[in-house]
């Protein structure tokens, strides 16, 4: 399937402290919406620091009404460092069995650090008989060192 064959689009995708979706309505409410952060530096021994942090990525998907096509798609998560190095990478699938619109919540523990500057989430899908992946939406992180006091 090519891309000009594709009928579910990313309207948003957002990074959050906690998400809650309201059973009734089906609206979302984000908690604590990330752009920027403040770690610690990594000690000098570690190259990468692994943050303990709770986080979730949101991601607000539609399909085009007229498609006739399967209710169940795949995308792909990168999480992309400042010198472009692909820290985490992985398939998740996205579910329109019940509904044209839906929301994909990826919950996670903690970030690797390996530098300060800005983190890309990349939300890809595949373009080309699923061989090739392409960005439908990226999110920026800030991350910046807390200063050091010197003692």
């Amino acid at each position: 399937m090519n891309s000009g064959e594709l009928m579910i689009n990313c309207v948003w995708a957002m990074l959050c402290e906690k998400s809650i979706i309201n059973q009734e309505t089906g609206n979302i409410s984000l908690i604590e919406v990330m752009e920027e952060i403040f770690v610690p530096p990594p000690p000098e021994s570690e190259e990468t620091l692994f943050l303990a942090l709770a986080f979730e990525l949101v991601v607000f998907w539609k399909k085009q009404e007229s498609s006739n096509q399967e209710d169940k798609y795949k995308f792909r998560l990168k999480i992309v460092s400042p010198s472009k190095k692909t820290l985490l990478e992985g398939e998740r699938e996205i579910d329109f069995t019940e509904n044209l619109k839906t929301f994909t919540v990826i919950a996670f523990g903690g970030l690797p650090v390996a530098e300060a500057g800005l983190y890309e989430f990349q939300i890809q899908m595949p373009s080309d008989a699923e061989t090739q992946w392409q960005n439908v939406s990226v999110v920026p992180l800030e991350v910046n060192y807390e200063p050091q006091e010197n003692l």
